[in-house]
């Protein structure tokens, strides 16, 4: 059977807006399954959930992304393994000054206990961020308590 020209224009147009739909409809397919388990409290929905809000942070790039969670729906509680920065977030380097008059660069050194003050509340901060982040995507209400376990990898030099 031959095809008119505008037939098989059209045939062609359907069959490759059909094809370009499949991934689509199927990604939307997996969207809404999740959705549906996510809505019906499903313990590995909402854990993925929750793991896909905090993996979308915004940090610098100096920041570890590794996150681990759990949930207890019995309990409604989110447990939060969270790879903390180490001191090497906060600079050494306190500022740097031009001298004009030896048309060079200097730099002032960062007092150790004030960047060990700054690491610690650059730590506290992540915290208190990470449990707002939590709390304000919990629009369901499957999160009454948070455990948050920070884990910083380091030698330890003293």
């Amino acid at each position: 059977m031959l095809l008119r020209p505008s037939a098989g224009a059209k045939f062609l147009e359907f069959s490759a807006q059909t094809l370009a739909e499949g991934p689509r409809r199927r990604v939307g397919a997996k969207v809404d399954e999740f959705a549906r388990e996510y809505a019906g409290a499903d313990r590995t929905a909402i854990v993925d959930y929750f793991r896909v809000v905090l993996e979308n942070s915004d940090y610098p790039g100096s920041f570890p992304k590794v996150v681990k969670i759990a949930y207890v729906p019995e309990s409604k509680q989110l447990v939060v393994q969270y790879d903390c920065p180490t001191l090497d977030v906060v600079p050494e380097i306190a500022a740097f000054k031009f001298v004009k008059s030896k048309s060079q660069v200097t730099s002032t050194q960062r007092p150790a206990g004030q960047r060990r003050a700054l690491y610690a509340s650059v730590i506290a901060q992540t915290v208190v961020r990470t449990l707002h982040e939590i709390l304000t995507a919990d629009a369901q209400g499957y999160v009454d308590s948070i455990v948050f376990n920070g884990h910083v990898t380091a030698i330890d030099t003293c």
